[in-house]
């Protein structure tokens, strides 16, 4: 039974694992991870004057093959922004989290701009799935090749069938629709994610299919708050995670 789950888990790490390096250098995991990093940030976060820059790739942690692999992200950001963006990074099933989080206020309004340092890491192991080295980005792009103001239909790719996916369009996320699609090379993503309208996406438009981590399927933005954890680092929390926390503490607090 040990065997089993140990295969079940390195079988689920192939498939969240950042592109394997090759000759032991993940070159083509950072760059790809870099560029995803950079959009992610610009599309969805709204942020200004951004960087993205590789960072170190803690080689002391190496082991296994396994290749740590750093980027750090710099740039101009409301609140909102860094929680829109942080809701997205961890919805995406990668073996990958935020080293550390940075952010100054330039005002005292209620609102302010924040200048914002970003430490992300993802894992590149050797046995990472293949079609990481098929294609130039982190995840599949396809054509959008018909839209409304319901749905977007994309080209039907190859990819596990029994894992979640999100279709993100500009800064639009959509959930995968139920609606059958006469065309059996094309896939229909629609019910905009969360009860938000389909803005308007043009035929031809670039999407990008995210898988969604299984412990984010059911999360929604707004069930997302703040834990600052020192000065340094903040991460996002669900509501079931933070009940889970505070029962943790009140069973320290007890015993």
């Amino acid at each position: 039974m040990r065997d089993l789950a140990t295969l079940r888990k390195l079988n689920r790490w192939k498939d969240q694992s950042l592109a394997a390096p090759e000759s032991g250098s993940a070159h083509r995991a950072e760059e790809q991870y870099r560029n995803w990093i950079w959009t992610l940030a610009e599309e969805v976060g709204g942020f200004k004057e951004l960087n993205v820059a590789p960072g170190s790739r803690g080689g002391g942690r190496r082991g296994r093959g396994m290749v740590p692999v750093q980027v750090q992200l710099t740039g101009l950001a409301s609140f909102g922004d860094v929680q829109r963006f942080l809701f997205r990074f961890y919805q995406a099933d990668l073996l990958h989290k935020v080293v550390s989080l940075r952010m100054k206020s330039k005002s005292q309004n209620n609102d302010p701009q924040l200048e914002v340092t970003l430490v992300a890491e993802g894992l590149s192991l050797p046995f990472a799935s293949d079609t990481m080295d098929k294609r130039d980005t982190l995840f599949p792009r396809p054509v959008v090749s018909d839209s409304d103001e319901e749905s977007v239909d994309v080209a039907k790719l190859r990819l596990p069938s029994k894992k979640a996916f999100r279709v993100r369009v500009g800064d639009q996320y959509l959930s995968e629709s139920s609606e059958k699609v006469t065309d059996d090379r094309t896939v229909r993503f629609g019910g905009p994610s969360h009860g938000q309208p389909v803005s308007s996406i043009d035929a031809d438009a670039i999407a990008e299919l995210v898988p969604v981590a299984e412990s984010r399927e059911t999360v929604v933005p707004r069930d997302y708050s703040w834990s600052t954890r020192c000065t340094l680092e903040a991460t996002c929390l669900s509501r079931e995670e933070r009940a889970s926390k505070s029962d943790r503490h009140s069973r320290e607090s007890a015993s």
